[in-house]
C-alpha cells in the first residue's frame, strides 16, 4: 500500500498492523526442495546477485540498466523465478518483453549451476503423473484435475510446494503470535 494511504487505516485500541517480509521466501524454499546445494548457498549469500553473476559474469553488474524497464538484478530475478516453475524461455521472455535467445542463453547457464533444479522439477512432473497428487513439507495434500502431462498443468504443480509452503509458514507464525498476544 503507498505509504499515503496507509494513514487511512488505524488499528483498533490495543493492535497494532504488522507486515512480513518475505523477500527471497520462494527462492529459498525451491532451494531446499530440490535439495541442490549450490542453490542453497546462494540463497544465504544473495541469490539474485549471484543469478547475475553467473548469467553476466559480475555481481556488480546487478545494479547496472539491462534497459529502461529492468536492472540486471530484475531480470536475473525473474528469469529465476520464471525458470523454477518450469516456465519456458519463450514464456519468460515475452512476460518481460526481451529477446528469447537472451532467457535461452540465461536458462543454459542457470542450470548448468543448478543442476539439482531439473531434477526436482523431472521428480514432480513424475510424482503428478503417478498419482496426480501433490503434499507441502507440511503435509497439505492437492489434487490436479488437469492432464497431468500438459505444460500449465506442470507449472501449476512446480509452483504449488513452494508457494503454499511459505503461506502455510506465515499463517503459522500469524497463529502464534496471536495465540501468546500478552
Amino acid at each position: 500500500i503507498d505509504p499515503f494511504l496507509r494513514e487511512v487505516f488505524i488499528p483498533d485500541k490495543g493492535f497494532i498492523f504488522i507486515s512480513a517480509d518475505l523477500k527471497g521466501a520462494d527462492a529459498l524454499t525451491v532451494a531446499y526442495l530440490s535439495g541442490d546445494e549450490a542453490y542453497i548457498q546462494a540463497n544465504r549469500e544473495g541469490v539474485h546477485e549471484i543469478v547475475v553473476e553467473t548469467a553476466w559474469g559480475s555481481r556488480e553488474k546487478a545494479k547496472e540498466k539491462f534497459s529502461e524497464r529492468y536492472t540486471y538484478r530484475d531480470l536475473a530475478k525473474r528469469m529465476a523465478h520464471g525458470s523454477n516453475y518450469c516456465g519456458t524461455a519463450k514464456t519468460i521472455a515475452s512476460e518481460i518483453e526481451i529477446p528469447t535467445k537472451i532467457v535461452e542463453e540465461f536458462q543454459k547457464k542457470y542450470f548448468k549451476k543448478f543442476p539439482r533444479l531439473l531434477e526436482w522439477q523431472s521428480a514432480t512432473a513424475k510424482e503428478l503423473s503417478t498419482d496426480e497428487v501433490l503434499y507441502t513439507p507440511l503435509g497439505r495434500r492437492r489434487k490436479f484435475h488437469g492432464r497431468s502431462w500438459d505444460d500449465a498443468t506442470i507449472r501449476e504443480a512446480m509452483a504449488y510446494r513452494p508457494q503454499s509452503h511459505v503461506g502455510d509458514i506465515t499463517k503459522m507464525a500469524f497463529y502464534n503470535m496471536w495465540l501468546n498476544e500478552d
